[in-house]
Order: structure tokens, then C-alpha cells, then sequence
């Protein structure tokens, strides 16, 4: 399982072994399984709280030659995290003896139970039961890749793609906004 871009049926992020753990800031939530078996013992580890800060990661052969093995930890990114009654570093670990999805669904209930917030049905998610306008990577009009027409400023741009696609009944119920529709700094994050 694997988070900024890369998805578990991205065939360059799952293996067998862990040398195809991506991990760092690219990662997410390791999972650890029998791969010889669906139904398997599995294992959950990631962040607990500051889930954009901390991360497991393998040692670098680079820095490390003589060693295998994960680490846990902040990020180096981080700059400054304060006192320790401010930001405290947790990791969970979550498990199961039915595979890896019951294993993953083990883990999303703890972190919804820690907290209080309930999964949403998805039947009452628009994203899975209408169609909708996405502008993120790939999409016609994402960040500055889109053909410009003179005197047409970017917000411009969506209410002239709503009205041709009503103009041709396509029922569009909702519209993705990349983060580049919107002011943010370095890191992606909104000002």
C-alpha cells in the first residue's frame, strides 16, 4: 500500500522481500504478508498521528552498506517540532490472521476509533456513484499544460468546460481542483 502516486497495483511498488518498499515520503502504511498465502498473517505499521510527518523507510545502501532493515521515524523535512508535549512521535501496529485485507480493514477501525470519525458508506460518496471533472495529473487541464486562449484567465477555463459539457448532456456532478488551481507553498500545501 502506497501513497503519493503510487498504488498497490503499481506493479514498481509491491514485491516480494522488502526491496521494493518505497517508504519515505512516498510511502504509507507498510504491510507485511505471506505472499504464498491470501489468507496469510499480516501486519500493519505506520504513523498514529502526523501521518504527513512520519514514516518508515529502509536504510539507505548508499549511507549504510552494512545494513538491511526498516527505520521509523520523522521526517527530514521537518524543521521544527517544538516541545515534546507538542509533538510526540506514534506508530500503530494493527493485525490480522485473515490476510491483508482484514488486516488493513483492522487498521483503518483504529485509526477511525482513535479519532471518532465513522467510515463513509460509499453510496453516499459522489466521487464513486457520479461522474465528475478531475484536473490532476494526466487531465486535459492540469497545472500550466493546457492550451491558453487568448484573454481567458485560468477560472475562466472551468465554467467554459461546465457549460460545454452540459451543452452536451454530459452530466458532470462535481469538479476536482488540483492544487494548482489554488495558491500553495513549496510542500503542496494550502496557503
Amino acid at each position: 500500500i502506497e501513497w503519493h502516486g503510487r498504488f498497490s497495483a503499481d506493479s514498481s511498488s509491491y514485491g516480494i522481500g522488502l526491496d521494493n518498499f518505497k517508504g519515505g515520503i512516498e510511502g504509507g502504511p507498510l504491510v507485511l504478508f505471506n505472499a504464498s498465502s491470501s489468507q496469510s498473517d499480516a501486519i500493519v505499521i505506520g504513523p498514529f498521528k502526523h501521518f504527513k510527518h512520519l514514516f518508515g523507510t529502509k536504510f539507505s545502501q548508499q549511507y549504510y552498506p552494512d545494513k538491511k532493515g526498516l527505520g521509523f521515524g520523522l521526517s527530514g523535512y521537518v524543521n521544527d517540532v517544538g516541545t515534546p508535549d507538542v509533538f510526540a512521535a506514534q506508530f500503530g501496529l494493527a493485525g490480522s490472521q485473515f490476510g491483508v485485507t482484514d488486516a488493513v480493514e483492522t487498521w483503518g477501525s483504529t485509526l477511525r476509533l482513535a479519532y471518532g470519525t465513522k467510515r463513509i458508506q460509499k453510496d453516499y460518496d459522489p466521487t464513486n456513484t457520479k461522474l465528475g471533472y478531475w484536473t490532476d495529473n494526466g487531465a486535459y487541464y492540469y497545472g500550466g499544460y493546457w492550451p491558453k486562449h487568448k484573454d481567458e484567465i485560468p477560472q475562466d477555463v472551468l465554467v467554459n468546460v461546465k457549460k460545454a459539457l452540459d451543452a452536451a448532456n454530459v452530466p458532470v456532478a462535481y469538479m476536482q481542483l488540483d492544487p494548482w488551481w489554488y495558491p500553495s507553498d513549496d510542500e503542496g500545501c494550502t496557503e
